[in-house]
């Protein structure tokens, strides 16, 4: 997206300076997980690249939520083997 196409829909929303953009995603069981911007940088402009960097913080809940999700597909996938061969 291009920085005006995201100024523009924030001003299509009513958005204003005292306005908070988050910025985060929602696991597949529906939980929203914030992820905070650890920086954002510029760093490519002396290649001639015009895009603008941002580094998110890491959110350790979000990654204890994929290793349960991860953990109970690999449990159903167990007993499927353990039913099939037993």
């Amino acid at each position: 997206m291009k920085v005006k196409g995201l100024i523009e829909r924030l001003e299509e929303l009513g958005y204003d300076d005292d306005t908070t953009i988050s910025f985060g995603f929602y696991s597949y069981d529906g939980e929203w997980f914030d992820f905070g911007i650890e920086e954002i940088n510029d760093d490519d402009r002396d290649c001639n690249v015009d895009d603008i960097g941002v580094i998110f913080k890491p959110n350790e809940e979000y990654k204890k939520s994929i290793l349960a999700e991860e953990n109970i597909a690999l449990e159903e996938d167990l007993r499927e083997l353990i039913t099939k061969y037993c």
